[in-house]
């Protein structure tokens, strides 16, 4: 077993509450399309001008604190955002490195450092989910307002204010409005709205506030009534459930259990439906099936592109796709990074994250693990897990796609409990670890 921090006492000062920058930050992520405006090719959105102006102060001080304790994640993130660089400049000009190369860099490396800066015990990572809560708690009446009220509310509004020329259509499912609430697309608002679900459910002792939480997340991702959203909630669920049932089994006996149980599961069904269960499964679980077998269309396609270019990726404009295929997106975030990046950024980044994973489920499982550090490892054990699975069917675009870096960073703090045995432990480590 491990546990224990990999930083000096004297860096591991935890917040007294979410530094203002992150909160800045988060907050700005949030701010309606409306409010940004394009120089050349680049739009500039005010989360977007914000890392620029922050990101000289955050690289300073991720060299002055973060490189001391740098662990085997950060490595691996830091070789998926250089290969992601160089393949900018294998395959573009020296304007587009810079303005599309830069501004991805930029969305992707300063959240994540951000998150590493910013959050430094379970205690912090409590007040962020917290936050989170809140927000997905006062955009559920709005979501709401719009799904049932026959159309959107804060998009027509900020576009009289502001005269902005941006559509947002949402379309009628089950009889109800799409929801968008501040978001540009109701998967964006409705992967917002399901990701930490797991990081809450740990972090509520209490039963009836624990129920009532997750109905009103469960609600929230419901009024986007997008099939990838409330796929991220149904496996958050399913492993929160599988984690009660075996509850008196370790970690490692609960994760070879549920491959065990998949697998047997997929062979049965493959048996019983003769061959036809992706086909029963995309009927079930997509709201239009033809959409979903179209996407598993464009998945193919693009990997039968990738074959050319399999270490730097393929321009994103010109991937090659067929003309019958009506989508110009991927909705598959390993599939279209491996498209921009490359295979190797991919790998990078997949086992950046799995490396997390290992680590919360081996702190989740630490009997000598203090119990909010405890729950808070086993709810970050589920978010890496569904991210992992989920990336598959969703693509995680705009706020969304800074938001994944920030709590990947945010959560890092929590990664780094594990790497010093258990017998080393101090008095002193003891007490930071419980703070």
């Amino acid at each position: 077993m491990a546990l224990a921090p990999a930083y000096a006492p004297t860096q591991a000062r935890a917040s007294a509450s979410l530094p203002l920058l992150f909160t800045i930050t988060v907050a700005l992520l949030l701010v309606p399309r409306e409010f940004g405006f394009e120089v050349g090719s680049v739009l500039l959105m005010p989360h977007r001008i914000w890392l620029i102006l922050i990101a000289p102060f955050v690289l300073w001080q991720a060299t002055r604190e973060l490189m001391p304790r740098l662990t085997g994640p950060d490595i691996l993130f830091f070789l998926f955002i250089g290969w992601m660089v160089l393949s900018f400049v294998v395959k573009y000009d020296t304007a587009y490195v810079v303005e599309s190369g830069g501004i991805t860099a930029l969305e992707t490396l300063i959240p994540y450092l951000l998150g590493r800066l910013c959050i430094r015990s379970a205690s912090d990572v409590v007040k962020l989910a917290k936050g989170w809560f809140l927000i997905v708690a006062a955009l559920l009446v709005v979501a709401a307002a719009e799904s049932m009220g026959g159309g959107l509310i804060i998009h027509p509004m900020l576009k009289e204010i502001t005269g902005a020329a941006v559509r947002f259509n949402s379309d009628f499912r089950l009889g109800l409005v799409r929801a968008l609430t501040v978001f540009e697309h109701a998967i964006m608002y409705g992967a917002f709205a399901s990701c930490l679900f797991g990081l809450v459910w740990y972090l509520e002792r209490d039963v009836f506030r624990r129920a009532l939480k997750a109905v009103v997340i469960g609600l929230a991702t419901f009024f986007s009534l997008s099939s990838g959203p409330i796929l991220t909630l149904s496996l958050q669920a399913f492993f929160v459930g599988w984690g009660w049932a075996m509850q008196q089994l370790g970690v490692r006996v609960q994760l070879f259990s549920l491959i065990v149980f998949a697998g047997i599961s997929f062979v049965s069904a493959e048996l019983l439906t003769g061959g036809r269960t992706m086909t029963i499964l995309i009927e079930l679980l997509t709201f239009d099936p033809h959409s979903g077998w179209v996407r598993i269309f464009v998945n193919d396609w693009a990997l039968r592109q990738m074959e050319d270019q399999p270490l730097f990726g393929l321009p994103y404009q010109d991937w090659g796709r067929a003309r019958w295929i009506p989508f110009t997106t991927i909705d598959n975030f390993w599939l279209w990074c491996s498209l921009r990046f490359g295979y190797p950024a991919v790998a990078a980044l997949v086992a950046a994250i799995a490396w997390m994973t290992v680590r919360f489920a081996i702190l989740s499982d630490a009997r000598d693990t203090p119990p909010l550090l405890r729950a808070v490892a086993a709810g970050s054990f589920i978010f890496c897990l569904t991210l992992l699975l989920v990336g598959y069917t969703v693509h995680f675009f705009g706020a969304n796609y800074l938001m994944i870096f920030l709590m990947l960073g945010s959560l890092g703090c929590v990664a780094e409990q594990a790497r010093i045995p258990a017998h080393r432990l101090t008095p002193r480590h003891m007490a930071r670890l419980r703070a």
